[in-house]
Parts: structure tokens; C-alpha cells; sequence
């Protein structure tokens, strides 16, 4: 006798189970071929190279053409608005150092002022003083 034993005929679940994957297979092989590929141009048609490369290097062969002395003029004038702009910093530094000097300067010049004013009242003042009780003793 044999080990398996095999019917001529399926059961019918199996069958069934069959016949809906066979009809899942067609439905989706049909919806794969279905598919758009809009990604490629025309809807996936020939393809179609695009001249981003062409175009990319005529503007580099032209600047090359043209770049005769591009290069040194542009270096010549950014070093002039580099120097322009960097001594307008150091001279707003500048600016600010010696500004704060001179009010220190002026500050003690003014206090000076106002101290030799003040001895010069005192000294006119005992004077004045001095004066009065000569003129008293001369009477």
C-alpha cells in the first residue's frame, strides 16, 4: 500500500481557494501594468535624456571664455571694500578710546577750573578783608 494517500479530486474549499487566488493573481498583474510611470517623461514611453548636463557645461566652457580678468578684479575689489570696511571699525574704535580720554582730560581740566575759581574768591574775599581792617586802622 502507499504511504499518502491522494484523491483524484480536490475538495471543494480547495478548489475555491484556488480559483480566488487565481483571480487575485490576474487582478493584481493587471493593476501593475495598469500603472502610470509619469516620472519619465511621457508616461513611460522612450526615454528621453534631458540637456541639464549640455547646458551646464556650455555656461562653464563660456565662463571660461570670458573670464579673462574676472578673477583679479573681483579679488581687487572685495581687498578695497575689505580695507573701506575695516577701517571704518578700527576707526570707530579709535573714535571711542579717545573719546573717553578727553572726558577724563576735560573732566580734570574742569574740576582745576573750578578749584583755582574757588581759591581765587577765598583769596579776593580775605583781601577785601584785609583791606577793610587796614582802611578801619588808618581812620
Amino acid at each position: 500500500p502507499e504511504l499518502f494517500f491522494f484523491p483524484t479530486t480536490p475538495p471543494v474549499s480547495l478548489l475555491l481557494l484556488m480559483k480566488i487566488l487565481a483571480l487575485f493573481s490576474v487582478l493584481l498583474v493587471a493593476w501593475a501594468a495598469a500603472q502610470q510611470y509619469d516620472d519619465y517623461g511621457d508616461g513611460g514611453g522612450a526615454y528621453e535624456p534631458d540637456n541639464l548636463y549640455a547646458d551646464y557645461a556650455a555656461k562653464q566652457q563660456q565662463k571660461a571664455v570670458g573670464a579673462g580678468g574676472g578673477g583679479l578684479t573681483k579679488m581687487v575689489l572685495g581687498g578695497a571694500v575689505g580695507w573701506f570696511l575695516g577701517g571704518k571699525v578700527h576707526t570707530r574704535r579709535l573714535q571711542k578710546k579717545l573719546n573717553a580720554k578727553h572726558k577724563e582730560e576735560q573732566k580734570a581740566l574742569y574740576q582745576q577750573y573750578y578749584n583755582d575759581v574757588y581759591t581765587l574768591q577765598t583769596q579776593n574775599a580775605e583781601l577785601i578783608q584785609a583791606l577793610e581792617q587796614v582802611g578801619a586802622r588808618m581812620r
